[in-house]
């Protein structure tokens, strides 16, 4: 009876989603979370799930991924398989995969694992599987409906259950939703639910998912960690705990004492003061992750550091904190999220941040600093930290601050290229480019790899289809702002199309990557790094041949950017200007028409040709 049931289940699904989507690949029917809290040193969390796989490439969703650690336990597990035609299989503990690999260098985390595959299409899968945290906890579990690309979520409950008297809080993003409670027997009952969660088709420019996707938090007011007892009923009240964690962690050995001051007592200048401690810092440790019971939020000591040579995010940043003290500058340890640049002020939740900073303030300006990579030029704010919110520690307590980002202005790419025509249509090309400031992130890999790599990632912005590149240099300077200065030579046979005695010369050698946008906008617009491309572009004419044919100066704009094209000729030379620009921000989807308008507009600007005959 059960299987029949489900056989009507899939069946029924299956015709909606036919009227709904032809390109769905799975449908998340129900996606559940039962939390129970019986004080603030334990609790339990039942997930169950049940997923409606439609083909291989929704296999994905129905896997299994838990991660444990000395407070947290899988106690049990079950997953049922059940296709629309076949025999339904159960899955126990005893099938899951579990490693202790993983990318740190310590941790005591368990990856526990199950890829759920089924050879025909389609067949449902349940998962439900409980943990147990017994050594206290932080937070309670976060609601995020798991849904992506390709799958919807029909209903999501999320049900938690403490104490009475037990003090909380919640903050819903991305959703309205309104809890429904209830006391039963002393523990208070809150029920969430969301319904007909459909997803977000990807599409150009799509704001951060973690800016646009419902999630809760849900935090305890008063919560116990690893035997130690804090309040994170505010920002303010969470700064003190984790201040707590940071107590006597900066105290240095003699010897580095002194090699701080060996460092900074010749220099005058406070600021070289500081970059000295950092190059320092660079020059003599190395990141590694260690995530181990607190160590997942407390630094190792100052003097742990100095005697391994390494440490995490946490620990380099309280190590440069406390170089920084001894030679008598105060700076405040910072903690931020790499990927999602907004803090809730008003709800504290650890779970918000996942990396570590320091800041310094200056007179001359306050400094962000890096501590985890010494390739980061001093003081530069690079596109993990840059206009983000942070948590700030000072003065025993921590507050919210948002970290300043850089102009579009500053944000340029400078190619000069000089192209050489032969007479049979070949071509010869010298490209000098500089990256400057957040453009140079991207390239600045290329500094590091073996010229293959190199040659791989410089033909990938080449339009000639086939090409030799050769002589490639590239030199990053760190000074203030980090620029890239990347000089390579190119021969291609087919850049240029010939007929008869005419030749069709592109107005540019570098690819043209128009953004491919849905037929129908669903979110808004967002440019998350605004700059400016400026291409120099001189053509050499091969003896013999003239301009028959040459684009008119033109240019386009839009709320996110503009275009310009100018073009000269003086002899055998034409030279070509071409100004790209980017404008950082978020521009209504209403705007979708105009936009795509502008890069239609842009791609023929980009595709136009000089025609050149041989007299």
């Amino acid at each position: 009876m059960i299987k029949k049931i489900l056989i009507y289940t899939l069946v029924l699904v299956l015709s909606t989603l036919e009227l709904e989507c032809h390109a769905q690949n799975a449908t998340i029917l129900l996606d559940s979370t039962y939390v129970r809290c019986t004080s603030i040193s334990s609790m339990t969390s039942i997930n169950y799930k049940r997923i409606l796989v439609l083909n291989s490439a929704g296999s994905r969703y129905a896997n299994f991924v838990c991660t444990t650690d000395n407070n947290r336990s899988l106690k049990s597990f079950k997953c049922t398989i059940t296709p629309m035609n076949g025999k339904k299989r159960t899955l126990g503990k005893k099938d899951i995969s579990s490693t202790e690999l993983s990318e740190n260098l310590a941790d005591d985390y368990t990856t526990h694992y199950l890829e759920v595959t089924n050879s025909t299409y389609p067949y449902m899968v349940e998962l439900e599987y409980q943990t147990d945290y017994s050594n206290g906890y932080i937070s309670m579990p976060s609601f995020a409906p798991a849904y992506m690309h390709g799958a919807n979520v029909q209903k999501a409950v999320y049900h938690l259950v403490t104490p009475q008297e037990m003090s909380w809080s919640y903050k819903c993003v991305n959703m309205e939703t309104k809890p429904h409670t209830r006391v039963e027997k002393g523990e208070k009952h809150t029920i969430w639910r969301l319904e007909n969660l459909n997803p977000y088709k990807h599409d150009a420019f799509m704001p951060a998912m973690e800016s646009i996707l419902p999630h809760m938090y849900v935090t305890p007011e008063r919560f116990l960690f690893y035997k130690i007892e804090g309040n994170s009923s505010s920002w303010e009240e969470y700064g003190k705990w984790q201040w707590g964690l940071m107590a006597e962690r900066d105290i240095l050995p003699d010897r580095l004492k002194e090699i701080v001051h060996e460092i900074t007592d010749t220099i005058s200048i406070r600021r070289e003061k500081i970059r000295a401690l950092y190059n320092y810092l660079g020059h003599t440790t190395r990141y590694v992750s260690i995530q181990m019971g607190l160590g997942g939020l407390q630094p190792m000591t100052a003097t742990q550091v100095y005697e391994n040579g390494f440490g995490d995010c946490k620990a380099l940043t309280n190590y440069l904190k406390a170089l920084l003290k001894e030679c008598g500058i105060e700076s405040n340890y910072v903690e931020i999220n790499t990927q999602n640049p907004k803090i809730l002020r008003d709800h504290a939740s650890v779970y918000q941040t996942n990396h570590a900073i320091l800041k310094v303030p200056d007179p001359e300006g306050d400094l962000w600093l890096e501590c985890t990579n010494s390739e980061i030029p001093f003081g530069f704010l690079h596109d993990g930290i840059a206009g983000h919110d942070a948590v700030v520690y000072s003065n025993g307590t921590a507050s919210i601050e948002t970290l300043p980002n850089y102009p579009d202005s500053t944000n340029i790419i400078n190619s000069e290229v000089h192209i050489r025509i032969l007479g049979n249509g070949n071509a010869e090309v010298v490209v000098n480019e500089k990256y400057h400031n957040q453009c140079s992130e991207n390239m600045h890999v290329i500094t590091k790899l073996d010229p293959a790599k190199q040659t791989e990632i410089i033909k990938g912005e080449i339009a000639a289809p086939s090409c030799s590149i050769s002589n490639i240099k590239s030199i990053g300077k760190e000074r203030n702002h980090p620029q890239l200065h990347l000089t390579y030579t190119l021969e291609s046979q087919d850049w240029i199309s010939r007929s008869g005695n005419r030749m069709f010369i592109p107005i540019s050698i570098f690819r043209r990557s128009s953004p491919q946008f849905n037929k129908e906008r669903e979110l808004d617009i967002e440019v998350r790094n605004g700059h400016t491309w400026v291409q120099k572009i001189q053509l050499e004419l091969p003896q013999g041949y003239v301009i028959e044919g040459i684009p008119k100066d033109t240019a386009a704009s839009c709320c996110l950017g503009s275009i310009k094209f100018t073009a000269k000729a003086s002899g055998k030379y034409v030279n070509i200007t071409i100004e790209r620009k980017y404008s950082n921000g978020k521009y209504d989807a209403a705007k979708i028409g105009e936009i795509k308008g502008f890069f239609t507009s842009m791609d023929k600007i980009c595709g136009q040709k000089i025609v050149v005959s041989k007299q």
